[in-house]
């Protein structure tokens, strides 16, 4: 009696679908090992993995190969059809490379199908055409996955995974994209927190841990703060597409969280990482170096010292407290101070525009979507000219990428004015809010949101021996000198006639505002 040949099972499915669908793993093995009892083959090693046969590096295929190679005594190689095997031309060369000079045999289960060193002629012919129809079918696949993608995104539909804070459902069979809570408000938070600048993303991490019970890691983090899907549209394979979905953000605050990421990799100094509530916000009037904070222990507490460098030259530069210095700051806020009186007079006058406001804006929404319309049926229209082969691949991704591009400027304009005057004035509530309580704010701040606060409304900072100089920024410098004088009836006025430049700020007040007090009050509430 012969000795039984000795051979290895190869038992694949590409992905979970065909697991479901009858050509399960269980199924396969149960024909093979049917098979290798018949023909009295020893069955050494089994390999059972899901992997798609298009990958460029298939690596449990090519453990099978390797392992193949090294066991003369193997020369059966057992697969279910021609198909579970390979299905592109790179594998069938590797597989015939074995049977031609490895002496192995290659056995198709379901085909009927036995490939040997002696295999010649009708066979073989048979073995090559179901590998060049296994491979056309995969192309096939491929390219219905490509106009499945591009139909989804051409209507503004995510063809993949929704990202955190979002969730892949069904609704009337349609595969929709939801905000999923609490992930969404942990997102809302997280930007709201990094854009006021007051906090960094390994600090994001710690709030958003404390907050909602959630551990991010940095990089996790990092993503989520850079991914544009949050505002309003979606990045494929290296290309931008507007999506159809509910934003968790406005644009404004993910170009100011990119703001102040960019500004955290800025000439890094020597004590960036110490917590001092005005370090890198002050120069020495004198020579114009840094002022640096030290830390200094007495015998009755430990104290934070300011001092210049003298990086050019000692000049017997003065040392100032942290808390002597957190005195002349605290005068400024005080000076931002709008009394209640006042305050609820400005927010009643400025309620009595809404009407004007509402009918500006909606002229405005009204042209754009007129415009979305427009460009939304081009892009149909390119679609089907493109599935019917009117026009060229190229053609249609470059009339495509300037559709898209129109349609993401639109979008943007229709975000900047979907409340259009009610933005500025959403705006003027969030100023009002600060200064109506710059004063308490400041004080109960900690270093942070010290730093946050200078950096919003001071700019310029210098010490002169022991006294702070210092400019305000826009729109601050205008509130203080109204304050000062009292003359309220023309800040109204300012605020009435959009004098008040707000847009630069605008997110990072916002930001500023939430990090300080949980959620700003709504001093102009237009909902």
């Amino acid at each position: 009696m012969p000795l039984p040949k000795r051979g290895v099972l190869i038992i694949r499915v590409s992905d979970p679908k065909q697991e479901r669908e009858g050509l399960s793993l269980d199924n396969q093995e149960r024909s093979l090992r049917e098979y290798t009892d018949d023909h009295s083959i020893r069955v050494v090693q089994e390999f059972r993995f899901q992997e798609s046969a298009d990958l460029k590096i298939r690596r449990r295929f090519q453990e099978v190969i390797a392992f193949v190679r090294k066991r003369p005594d193997v020369t059966c190689i057992v697969g279910y059809r021609v198909d579970r095997m390979t299905r592109n031309y790179h594998d069938h060369v590797l597989l015939d490379d074995l049977r031609l000079n490895a002496g192995k045999e290659l056995h198709f289960v379901h085909d009927r199908l036995v490939i040997t060193q002696s295999t010649v002629g009708r066979d073989i012919q048979e073995w090559d055409t179901k590998v060049y129809l296994a491979k056309q079918y995969l192309n096939r696949l491929k390219e219905d996955a490509v106009v499945s993608h591009q139909f989804k995104l051409s209507r503004g539909e995510l063809p993949t995974k929704a990202p955190f804070g979002y969730q892949n459902t069904k609704e009337d069979n349609r595969s929709i994209v939801l905000p999923e809570e609490p992930f969404a408000t942990a997102v809302r938070r997280m930007y709201s927190w990094y854009a006021s600048g007051a906090t960094s993303t390994n600090e994001v991490r710690r709030r958003v841990n404390e907050e909602f019970g959630l551990r991010l890691s940095r990089g996790n983090v990092d993503h989520i703060l850079k991914n544009p899907f949050y505002y309003g549209e979606m990045l494929f394979k290296g290309n931008i597409y507007p999506h159809i979905y509910e934003p968790l953000i406005t644009y404004a605050m993910y170009q100011q969280a990119r703001l102040v990421r960019e500004g955290f990799h800025k000439e890094p100094t020597k004590f960036a990482g110490l917590p001092f509530a005005y370090r890198g916000l002050i120069r020495c009037a004198e020579c114009g170096c840094a002022i640096t904070c030290e830390r200094k222990v007495r015998k009755n507490g430990t104290y934070r010292y300011y001092h210049c460098t003298q990086y050019n030259g000692s000049h017997n530069a003065a040392w100032i407290r942290e808390e002597d210095l957190t005195l002349q700051f605290q005068h400024i806020f005080d000076g931002l101070h709008i009394p209640a009186d006042e305050l609820s007079r400005i927010v009643v006058a400025l309620r009595e525009s809404e009407s004007e406001m509402l009918s500006f804006a909606a002229n405005l929404r009204a042209d754009v979507k007129s415009e979305k319309d427009r460009l939304t049926n081009r892009r149909q229209i390119l679609l089907d000219d493109r599935l019917d082969g009117i026009i060229t691949k190229d053609d249609y991704t470059g009339k495509m990428k300037e559709i898209d591009a129109e349609l993401r400027a639109l979008r943007r304009k229709e975000s900047g004015i979907e409340s259009a005057d009610r933005t500025y004035y959403a705006n003027v509530s969030d100023l009002l809010d600060l200064c109506a309580r710059a004063s308490s704010n400041f004080a109960a701040a900690n270093d942070e949101q010290r730093q946050a606060l200078v950096k919003l409304v001071l700019q310029n900072c210098s010490l002169k021996d022991k006294t702070l100089l210092w400019e305000l920024k826009k729109p601050f410098d205008t509130v203080f000198w109204h304050a000062k004088s009292e003359s309220w009836g023309p800040l109204l006025d300012a605020f009435r006639h959009k004098t008040v430049d707000l847009e630069d700020i605008a997110e990072r007040l916002h930001a500023l505002l939430e990090n300080l007090q949980g959620r700003p009050v709504a001093l102009l509430d237009w909902n």
